[in-house]
């Protein structure tokens, strides 16, 4: 008779398997819903990629394809936003413990309106945001993420991901473990922080602006405001500042 823990090893392993046992025929997506002006979308991509664009107003548009092992792309009105969710299978996280290579394939296109409050959330999705007026928040394990344009706010917290923006923001926090943060274009208020990462801001007009992190580099180029401050923090890295403080800008660097 099989060991309880025989049977349990065999399970996990044609759990394993079934992915490969697939047809590898790819599924088209394309849906759409009305959308009110200003209103919220909420993405959740654990896998794969997704690109979020501004396009028509009153209306958000998915379209791309995934690979047939993923369950579908819904989309619906949870708690006050519209939900687009890529529908992955029950024992997807442990499947991707046990390979290197992709098994999830989502490729997709979501066109929202540039109004849109939109947050995005995912575990290893590649992510790129471009001209989205509203706040943008990003909530991600270990993606890459690209953001263009101008939102009224930035905000993104990440393990191991990392973090380019392009483009004008008044409002921006970023915070990760192990990942990069690159920005250009910040004005007003900036917050970065990372432990193991590299972080660079150009920026104009900053009221506050703190970069913080233990073992990465720190470059900082910009304008501080009048009765601004900027905070530099690192224990381990190479700070350069390149900066055309106003007088009474109060700039703080700390090394250790």
């Amino acid at each position: 008779m099989s060991s309880p823990s025989t049977k349990l090893g065999a399970l996990w392993l044609a759990v394993g398997l079934s992915v490969t046992a697939v047809a590898s025929h790819a599924a088209e997506i394309e849906e759409s819903r009305p959308q009110d002006a200003g209103g919220a979308v909420r993405v959740d991509i654990a896998y794969g990629e997704v690109s979020i664009v501004a396009g028509t107003p009153g209306r958000v548009v998915v379209r791309g394809e995934v690979g047939p092992e993923i369950r579908g792309v819904s989309l619906r009105r949870e708690a006050g936003a519209l939900e687009v969710r890529v529908r992955y299978p029950f024992f997807a996280r442990l499947q991707t413990l046990w390979s290197d290579e992709p098994l999830y394939r989502a490729d997709l296109v979501i066109e929202v309106p540039a109004d849109t409050r939109l947050f995005v959330v995912s575990r290893d999705a590649r992510i790129e945001i471009d001209g989205i007026e509203g706040p943008v928040g990003v909530g991600v394990v270990s993606s890459d993420i690209l953001v263009r344009g101008t939102p009224a706010q930035l905000a993104v917290e990440t393990i191991s991901g990392s973090l380019v923006f392009e483009g004008g923001t008044r409002s921006l926090e970023a915070i990760t473990m192990s990942g990069s943060l690159h920005v250009v274009g910040v004005s007003g208020r900036a917050r970065l922080e990372a432990v193991t990462g590299e972080l660079s801001v150009r920026g104009k007009e900053l009221r506050s602006a703190r970069l913080s992190t233990v073992s990465g580099d720190v470059v900082f180029a910009g304008r501080v405001a009048v009765a601004g401050e900027l905070e530099i923090e690192t224990e381990s890295g190479a700070v350069t500042l390149m900066t055309e403080s106003e007088s009474g800008a109060d700039i703080d660097l700390s090394t250790r």
